[in-house]
């Protein structure tokens, strides 16, 4: 038993400092992002996305709900002026 006790203390230590430590590095990152960041370098990517799009949701339905999800999600760039 004790070695387990130790064993999770470890673990949690480990966790904290991670949490942490990513706290730290994400609060000094900064996104220089824009919505018309791809003009110049491919111009016609916003043709090319709707394309295989709508192309993937005439295949699969859910596919639509599924990419939503996933921008919300994880491609959520905030542009509300701080």
């Amino acid at each position: 038993m004790a070695a387990s006790s130790s064993s999770s203390s470890s673990s949690n230590i480990v966790l904290v400092t991670f949490a942490i430590a990513l706290l730290v590095f994400t609060g000094s990152c900064s996104a220089q992002l824009s919505p018309g960041f791809y003009q110049k370098r491919c111009p016609n990517v916003f043709g090319a996305v709707k394309s295989v799009v709508k192309s993937a949701i005439s295949k699969e339905n859910r596919i639509g709900a599924s990419l939503l999800r996933l921008h919300f999600h994880d491609c959520f760039v905030n542009t509300t002026a701080e």
